[in-house]
């Protein structure tokens, strides 16, 4: 059941159709002096094609600057550093986790109701958890790294380094460079100097070259560990209460998948702590950095080279 759309605002008029809920439209009837049940009402609805359906966000005011041709540069690098056999890691950090009795949606098998907060104000809060995961689609491994500390471009290079120290390195023994792909913002945004001066340091501790390819501004959720990763790790945190970072580590490693999925979840706690770059009041100097931007989509794509003595 539809009505059409009076609306005269400039946001309405490209739309044809207003979406009723069922209690909606039972009323309407009743209105008409058409009196049926909800029961009926469905059965004629999925009858006509009608379903019940969430809102999709997918309308942007501010479309995605050069978005198709860095798709296309992204699937192009992928497919080169397959071919070499180099590796392809996917880095994002996900929505931070509250500790403390806080409510989540979800429901977990329990012996009895378990009493949180009715409100989670920021004062009640026991702190916060921030996951960083990578993410390698040639062996559908994922690792995510815990830390209460901020959100920074260290961060996020920190937990690059491990992961690649502890789950990555014996893999690619032979390569030579990696391809990070980026969403725009947040740790590593594209404009963070943090992100890049920290980079330099890892490219120079590896002796490799760091390849980075960030997605198009306003498509995050197209990043493989959006889709692949968090989608499922999201799933297991429904329901739960942490009271630390390692309890959220936990709930990571119990992410629940079908074994024909072949993904494999591991996650840690990094216990370092780190300080926005505004707040310490470091500036960083990217002069002396083995920096290289692409010409075709510069802001979007640059590899750090090690740095030579």
């Amino acid at each position: 059941m539809v009505a059409d759309n009076t609306a005269g605002s400039p946001v309405d008029e490209n739309l044809k159709w207003t979406h009723l809920s069922l209690t909606q439209i039972v009323r309407e009837l009743a209105h008409r002096g058409i009196h049926v049940c909800r029961k009926t009402v469905r059965r004629i609805l999925r009858s006509l094609g009608f379903r019940s359906r969430r809102l999709v966000k997918s309308v942007t005011l501010s479309p995605s600057r050069d978005r198709d041709a860095q798709f296309r540069k992204i699937s192009r690098l992928r497919k080169k550093y397959r071919r070499r056999g180099d590796p392809v890691f996917s880095l994002d950090s996900k929505r931070k986790e509250q500790l403390g009795r806080i409510y989540r949606e979800g429901m977990v098998w329990a012996d009895g109701p378990a009493q949180v907060l009715d409100h989670a104000l920021p004062a009640y809060v026991d702190g916060e958890v921030t996951p960083h995961g990578l993410y390698d689609p040639a062996r559908h491994a994922a690792h995510l790294h815990m830390t209460t500390g901020s959100d920074t471009g260290e961060f996020a290079v920190e937990s690059l380094r491990r992961f690649w120290h502890e789950h990555a390195a014996e893999h690619y023994a032979q390569a030579d460079s990696m391809l990070l792909l980026c969403d725009c913002g947040g740790s590593n945004s594209y404009r963070s100097h943090a992100f890049k001066h920290h980079l330099g340091e890892l490219a120079a501790e590896l002796k490799m070259s760091i390849r980075v390819a960030h997605l198009p501004v306003y498509c995050s959720k197209y990043n493989l560990i959006e889709r692949r990763v968090f989608a499922h790790v999201e799933r297991s945190f429904r329901g739960r209460i942490f009271s630390d970072a390692a309890s959220v580590a936990r709930a990571a490693r119990e992410t629940n998948l079908s074994q024909e999925s072949g993904l494999t979840i591991t996650a840690s706690v990094i216990t370092k702590e780190f300080t926005p770059a505004r707040q310490s009041r470091r500036k960083y100097d990217l002069s002396d950095l083995a920096l290289t931007h692409d010409r075709h989509l510069p802001d979007y794509n640059y590899v750090i080279k090690p740095r030579t003595l």
